[in-house]
């Protein structure tokens, strides 16, 4: 799996791996789920509104990646982290810490307990790269929000 993580091209290709894991770990599954762009306060990452079927990634936080991180690999990693946080989310767990125990669960159970994946659900990308404490907010949420085609595209089996 760590592989084609690694190799991922896009946000749905990442996304598909959150979905494998957490039914191979925790056997929950959630369909339907859309993906936005917007511009969230620089401490946010990503988030779920409970109760939508949208997630939302920080525009200006995702951005920073291409600066901060050395490689596309590293990338997915934080974005498959972000996803995962924000999926488990999406099955109405409220609570933070019960949240990042699921993360790092599934994150140990899939890459191994020393991977960049599980020491992020562990302690929050953050943590592993400072630099991204200084991404500035690019805005109000709505002007720059963008939804992300084909995210969830293996859910729909067709099209009304």
């Amino acid at each position: 799996m760590e592989k084609r993580l690694a190799n991922c091209e896009g946000y749905g290709d990442v996304f598909k791996i959150v979905k494998r894991s957490v039914k191979d770990v925790l056997g929950m599954r959630r369909a339907g789920l859309m993906l936005v762009l917007g511009n969230l306060r620089p401490n946010i990452g990503a988030l779920h509104f409970l109760g939508s079927n949208a997630i939302v990634l920080n525009k200006s936080f995702v951005e920073s990646l291409d600066v901060i991180v050395k490689t596309k690999k590293e990338k997915n990693y934080i974005i498959y982290d972000l996803l995962l946080h924000e999926y488990i989310h999406s099955f109405g767990y409220l609570d933070e810490h019960t949240v990042r125990s699921f993360c790092w669960k599934v994150c140990e159970k899939t890459f191994g307990k020393d991977h960049l994946t599980t020491k992020m659900a562990y302690e929050g990308p953050w943590k592993v790269y400072p630099k991204l404490a200084w991404v500035g907010p690019s805005g109000n949420f709505y002007p720059g929000a963008k939804i992300i085609k084909r995210f969830d595209e293996d859910s729909i089996s067709y099209i009304g």
